[in-house]
Parts: C-alpha cells; structure tokens; sequence
C-alpha cells in the first residue's frame, strides 16, 4: 500500500479547494495563508491532502492565542478530510482506517 508523502510548499501555492473543505471562506484563507508554512500531502501525482502551519507566537494577546488554538482544534478534529489510498473521500475516520488499515 503506498503512503502520502509531505512536501513543504510556499503558502501562495496551497490548494485551495482542500483548505476550503476546512475554511469555507476565501477570505479568511486569504488573511491568514500569507503568515502561514504549508505542507501538503501527495500519493503519487495527486494532492491528498494539506495543513497550515502558524505560530501561536504571532498571535499578540493571550486571548488571540486562545482562539488560534481553538480554532486549530476545530478544523483539525471538526473537519478533517479524509482520503482511501486512490485518492476518493471518505466521510469518516472509521471508514478511512477500515479501507486503509483493514482492507474493508
């Protein structure tokens, strides 16, 4: 079974039809990319996957740093996205461990 590989790209270059599955705003994608380090995922030619990566450092008060961590939280735990190892979504943790862990 192939793996995804991770590949760090310039945030100007993230995809954005992945990063709208988690922010379906453009415009806060736009607001906070520029601030942000990208990885994205590949499996074979195929983007599978990305994250954005910023510091909790750049956050100026206590409270910014709250709502960044929190926000992190949600998107990464609310609405992940998962793939099968050709690259079709999955709607759920469960089935993506099943179709690429088990075999079901």
């Amino acid at each position: 079974m192939p793996y995804p590989s991770l590949h760090s790209i310039p945030s100007v270059q993230a995809p954005l039809h992945l990063l709208l599955e988690a922010d379906p705003s453009t415009e806060l994608i736009a607001g906070y990319l520029h601030d942000c380090h990208c990885m994205v995922a590949r499996l074979g030619e195929a983007t599978v996957g990305v994250y954005l990566l910023k510091a909790l450092g750049a956050a100026k008060t206590e409270d910014d740093k709250k709502t960044a961590f929190q926000n992190f939280l949600s998107v990464v735990f609310a609405k992940a996205s998962y793939v099968d190892r050709n690259g079709n979504p999955i709607s759920n943790f469960k089935d993506f461990y099943n179709k690429n862990f088990t075999g079901g």
